[in-house]
């Protein structure tokens, strides 16, 4: 809801921030990778309420992929009202898929409004294995978009199996993915840096062609830096 400035009593706009999660429910997600996601999520959706302060609205897009994508609701929801459904895991790792269709919604047709009222979205991945479908192919396509290449990306690599290396394709940049070898790592991280890249993309800053603003960007890698921990990458059974 907009605020009212005190000097002249008139309501400022508010901008609107779209975080974006994107959840890999393949049937290898199965079990405590996928009830800790759930888990977390549920917790953080009230704590995403505060980003920004009341000139920032804040809408969250929750898409899940497996053998196809789908999206937990039909368009961003206001966190204020969101309410988060366990996500059930089953299929393959249709992650080129899920590019295309982030490629379709990030748009002014799709889930985003006009850049003047809107910061650069925020995306969050998390996989657990290795794509299964024409991932190059999708991610040329996705690059080309400008919403992409301005976003806030970073990518949560579960497990002993994720692809590092296909998830820095998506994000950009190596130090962006996070790798999470158990339990307690992954509920952590997870929480921690989607609080702190939204705080981050709730900030305002000037937009090159080149992509997201340099100073967001060293700051989420500095986020992460002072985040990770060695006991992150003990390996849990079964991850």
């Amino acid at each position: 809801m907009p605020c009212a400035d005190v000097l002249d009593n008139e309501p400022i706009a508010s901008r609107g921030l779209t975080v974006f999660v994107v959840v890999d429910v393949s049937r290898s997600m199965r079990g405590n990778k996928i009830r800790t996601v759930n888990r977390v999520m549920r917790q953080i959706v009230p704590e995403l309420r505060d980003i920004g302060g009341c000139n920032v609205r804040v809408d969250l897009a929750v898409m899940s992929f497996s053998d196809g994508c789908h999206w937990m609701h039909p368009s961003p929801v206001p966190v204020e009202s969101f309410s988060w459904a366990d996500l059930e895991p089953g299929g393959w790792t249709s992650l080129g898929a899920a590019c295309l269709e982030l490629d379709a919604k990030m748009s002014r047709n799709g889930f985003l409004g006009a850049p003047s009222l809107s910061f650069a979205p925020v995306v969050i991945l998390l996989s657990d294995g290795a794509p299964t479908d024409r991932f190059e192919e999708a991610m040329y396509t996705l690059n080309r978009n400008r919403w992409f290449r301005h976003s806030i990306r970073v990518a949560f690599a579960i497990g002993a199996k994720a692809k590092v290396e296909k998830l820095s394709i998506f994000t950009g940049d190596p130090e962006t993915v996070i790798k999470t070898n158990n339990m307690g790592s992954l509920s952590r991280l997870l929480r921690l840096i989607t609080i702190r890249s939204s705080e981050i993309g709730s900030r305002s800053s000037s937009l090159s062609d080149d992509g997201c603003d340099g100073s967001k960007r060293e700051d989420l890698i500095r986020a992460i830096r002072a985040a990770v921990d060695p006991s992150d990458l003990v390996l849990d059974e079964g991850w």
